[in-house]
C-alpha cells in the first residue's frame, strides 16, 4: 500500500487534511474495544492491519501527602490503523472514532461509516449520546495572497480598528445550529507550513501534498468542527445517516465562507507553480 500525494475530495486542489467522525454511546458489553474491534475487523477485512493498545496515563501535580494511586487498568482501549497510517478507527468503552487523510468522497466516506456502525450495532440499537463530524483544511496561499483572502466575511481577520493584521491568530467561533448542536470553528495562522491541532495530532498523518507545499510565509488551519447531543436509542443506519446530515451543514457552510479566490485556486486545476 502506498500513500496517496493527491488532494483530499473531488476537487483538483482541495485544502482539506483530515476528517474526523466520532460517535459516543452508552457502554454495554456488546461495545467493548475488544468486542468491537473483532467485529470491525470481520467487516473491513486487511483494511486496519495495525492494531495499538491505548494506555493510560496517571501522573499527581504538587507536593505533599498524596493518597495511594488508584490502580489503573492495562489499557483503556484499542487504536486500529492502517498500513500508511492515513486511516484509523480508535475505539474506547464509549466511543468510536474514524479519521482519515485519505478521504475520496462524501459517499465513500458514507460507506465506511455505515460499515462502522453496523458493526457497533449489529442487529439492535444502542443509545447514542453524542455525534460530531470535524473537518481540518490547510489553507496554503499562493504568492501575493493571505490564507483570510480565501474566506468570506472576515474570518480569521483582526479588527482593522485595533492595528495591522498580526502574522500570528487563533481565534475560535461558536455557532448554534437549527437541530439543536453547535458548530465550533477554529482558525489559526502562523509561519511555515501548517500542522493538525494539538489534540488530534496523533490521530493519522495528514497528507503529503499539503505537507509538502509551502509559500515559505505563512498559512492557516480551518478547524470545523461540527457536533449535537442525542441521548437516544439508535440503530447503524439511524448513526449512519445523522453523520450524513451533519456533513450536508458541514459541506453548506464551507462553501458559503469561500471566497472567488478560493473558487478558482482549489476547484479548477492549477499550473505546476500553483500546486
Amino acid at each position: 500500500m502506498t500513500e496517496t500525494r493527491k488532494a483530499l475530495g473531488r476537487w483538483p486542489n482541495a485544502p482539506l487534511a483530515l476528517v474526523v467522525a466520532q460517535v459516543k454511546f452508552e457502554p454495554a458489553a456488546e461495545t467493548t474495544p475488544s468486542a468491537l474491534a473483532e467485529r470491525i475487523k470481520a467487516v473491513t477485512g486487511e483494511q486496519f492491519p495495525r492494531s495499538n493498545q491505548i494506555q493510560p496515563i496517571s501522573f499527581v501535580l504538587g507536593q505533599g501527602n498524596t493518597s495511594p494511586p488508584v490502580p489503573l487498568p492495562a489499557h483503556v482501549g484499542l487504536d486500529l490503523r492502517n498500513g500508511v497510517n492515513d486511516e484509523a478507527l480508535r475505539l474506547l468503552p464509549d466511543a468510536l472514532t474514524f479519521a482519515t487523510s485519505a478521504y475520496e468522497s462524501s459517499d465513500h466516506f458514507a460507506e465506511l461509516w455505515g460499515r462502522f456502525m453496523a458493526a457497533l450495532c449489529e442487529d439492535r440499537t444502542i443509545r447514542v449520546i453524542r455525534i460530531g463530524l470535524r473537518y481540518v483544511d490547510f489553507i496554503i496561499p499562493t504568492s501575493g495572497h493571505t490564507p483570510e483572502d480565501y474566506l468570506r466575511d472576515g474570518l480569521g481577520r483582526s479588527p482593522a480598528a485595533l492595528g495591522a493584521q498580526s502574522p500570528v491568530v487563533f481565534s475560535i467561533y461558536g455557532f448554534e445550529r437549527p437541530d439543536g448542536g453547535q458548530l465550533r470553528v477554529g482558525y489559526s495562522r502562523g509561519f511555515g507550513p501548517p500542522a493538525l491541532p494539538p489534540d488530534i495530532q496523533d490521530l493519522v498523518k495528514p497528507p503529503p501534498k499539503l505537507t509538502t507545499k509551502s509559500n515559505g510565509e505563512v498559512s492557516a488551519v480551518l478547524d470545523m468542527d461540527r457536533w449535537r447531543m442525542v441521548n437516544l436509542a439508535m440503530n447503524a443506519s439511524d448513526v449512519t445517516n445523522a453523520v450524513k446530515d451533519l456533513r450536508t451543514d458541514l459541506a453548506s457552510t464551507f462553501r458559503s465562507i469561500m471566497t472567488e479566490l478560493a473558487e478558482i485556486e482549489w476547484k479548477r486545476e492549477q499550473n505546476a507553480e500553483h500546486q
